[in-house]
């Protein structure tokens, strides 16, 4: 591939990853409100990993778009109670999954796993939304795939089996259990992984989208090969996590008291150090 296609790819992924992370964004604000949805995408801006990575032609990056755009339409049934908006978050991270990523399959799990605690989906219709759409998507992919590489394949799962099943990824090297949650989430995220860590206590409505997040890192961390393109599905869901709380404070500023000063200069002290 010559420079200019190169330039031209790069730009059309990352111009449908920011199209989608404005959905997202535009979810958020229906469902937390302007400001959290503004803070959301400040975060964005200052955190390197995730604009460095925005139009690189990786499959991670090309199913995150598939999955913020998903992880809005879950953010809008959670608080709508719509069928149509679960249906449509459930097909889209099936895509990715079973497409691009076999590991946001974790970010399924923990996202119907929500969906059925809160009655948002029941099992019958989980198995037939996704069933169906896996289904369709595994049969294009092999149709596809197979004829590119000359033989018959599904390339997530050789992928799946080759990571997880034979665990030969560790070839690649290997990491510490707890690396995604002491290392690569800190330095992916900065200041928002803390004021995400805070949102459990501060804004109940986050608490959803960090079970989603910690239930995704902690199953990811059973591989001991890691990298940090491995958890981009979730560095979202703990933006706008840290989003809740920085709206939080920056709509309580005005209200007297030293320590809610304390608390707004710090925390936008953090955001201006990130």
């Amino acid at each position: 591939m010559g420079h200019v296609e190169q330039v031209v790819c790069r730009m059309t992924l990352g111009c449908a990853w920011v199209a989608s992370h404005a959905s997202l964004r535009r979810s958020i604000s229906d469902v937390f409100g302007a400001t959290t949805s503004a803070f959301t995408g400040i975060l964005a801006l200052c955190e390197f990993h995730l604009l460095f990575y925005a139009s690189r032609p990786l499959m991670n990056v090309f199913a995150m778009v598939l999955t913020m755009t998903g992880v809005g339409a879950w953010a809008r049934a959670t608080a709508t109670r719509d069928s149509r908006l679960t249906f449509r978050a459930v097909r889209l991270v099936t895509v990715a999954a079973f497409l691009l990523r076999c590991d946001v399959l974790l970010l399924l799990g923990g996202m119907g796993l929500h969906m059925l605690a809160t009655g948002l989906i029941s099992v019958p219709r989980a198995v037939w939304v996704g069933g169906t759409c896996a289904a369709l998507t595994i049969a294009a992919s092999v149709l596809v795939d197979s004829w590119f590489y000359r033989y018959w394949v599904w390339p997530e799962f050789s992928g799946f089996y080759f990571s997880a099943v034979l665990n030969k990824s560790i070839e690649w090297g290997t990491s510490p259990w707890h690396w995604y949650l002491t290392v690569a989430l800190p330095k992916s995220l900065m200041c928002a992984y803390p004021l995400a860590m805070a949102s459990v206590f501060v804004e109940r409505r986050a608490r959803p989208l960090m079970f989603v997040g910690l239930f995704y890192a902690a199953l990811i961390s059973i591989l001991e090969h890691k990298e940090l393109r491995f958890i981009f599905p979730v560095l979202p869901l703990f933006n706008v996590s840290a989003a809740t709380v920085l709206a939080r404070i920056w709509n309580g500023r005005s209200k007297p008291g030293a320590g809610r000063k304390f608390v707004t200069l710090a925390a936008f002290g953090m955001l201006c150090a990130s």
